[in-house]
């Protein structure tokens, strides 16, 4: 039986029909103690009015014992018997599962194209448009499961990002690249690896790129059938990290080789090379706006 519970000493007149209607098949109002009739009362003859296709006495129980209250009618949570708040609704939604939910949050944070962002979210959600997914989603039509890169395994979603082909070269280049270790399983914690907010900044940037790589050769190879090397992978997945970091302010074009052999000390050098640099001495006086300020 599902119960909705309405707290009060009346009931709004809005409310009436959604009782009558959803909670079948039957409502329960828990009226106060100073109700000592329901039978008399014009809620009665409101509940009769809307109608219920059933005698109004087995649809509707009037409990009399609930404890009278003397604040004003407002709507109450079942799960709690509270009044509604978003941190408990986040709670439940969660299940529990704070990785998954801080990883959407996450994802919108990182300094990314917003299409990634959006193909992120489609990964964490599980709902890009794998051939499995295809098979499942439309049943009788020969949709091939079988993945066009290596042709070892289904083309699930894992397969793709985690067993493929392209997706051992790239995880193996970035391991080597940036000396850190990455699996399925510890993913989305990587992504606090580093301490330094400009390297961390950077380390998403090259998680993400790197997914998104492997996302546009499978494409690639499945609507052009067109398949890339090793070589050609690792020197577009450079590219395409150089860029976005670039446009974030990270790093500069000109620094692309040192970009390739320790990103992570480019990045924290760039990132002290600006802070000294707020400090050079431009004119006589330099004020800031925590009221600081520093004289020639």
């Amino acid at each position: 039986m599902v119960q909705r519970n309405y707290y009060g000493q009346s009931i709004p007149k809005a409310l009436l029909s959604i009782f009558i209607q959803t909670c079948q098949p039957q409502a329960i109002l828990r009226c106060d103690k100073k109700s000592q009739s329901f039978r008399n009362s014009t809620m009665e003859k409101k509940f009769k009015m809307l109608g219920t296709g059933r005698n109004t006495k087995t649809s509707i129980s009037c409990k009399s014992n609930f404890i009278p209250c003397q604040r004003k009618d407002q709507m109450m949570w079942a799960i709690t018997n509270k009044p509604f708040n978003v941190k408990d609704c986040y709670d439940i939604l969660s299940g529990g599962n704070q990785i998954a939910f801080g990883a959407y949050n996450l994802i919108w944070s990182l300094k990314i194209p917003p299409k990634v962002h959006y193909f992120l979210w489609s990964l964490l959600s599980h709902s890009l448009p794998t051939a499995h997914l295809l098979q499942k989603r439309f049943k009788g039509n020969l949709i091939l499961s079988k993945c066009l890169i290596c042709h070892n395994s289904d083309e699930t979603q894992d397969h793709i990002f985690w067993g493929c082909e392209y997706a051992t070269w790239a995880w193996h280049f970035v391991e080597v690249w940036w000396e850190v270790k990455v699996s399925k399983n510890n993913f989305w914690s990587s992504f606090h690896k580093f301490k330094s907010p400009s390297v961390k900044a950077a380390w998403g940037i090259v998680l993400a790129a790197t997914l998104w790589t492997i996302w546009l050769l499978r494409n690639q190879t499945v609507f052009e059938n067109n398949k890339l090397g090793r070589k050609a992978l690792e020197d577009l997945l450079l590219l395409r990290t150089l860029h976005w970091c670039e446009s974030v302010k990270l790093l500069d074009q000109s620094q692309s080789s040192i970009w390739a052999s320790n990103p992570a000390g480019l990045i924290l050098s760039n990132s002290k090379t600006i802070k000294k640099n707020l400090w050079t001495k431009n004119s006589s006086l330099m004020g800031f706006i925590d009221g600081s300020w520093k004289k020639e």
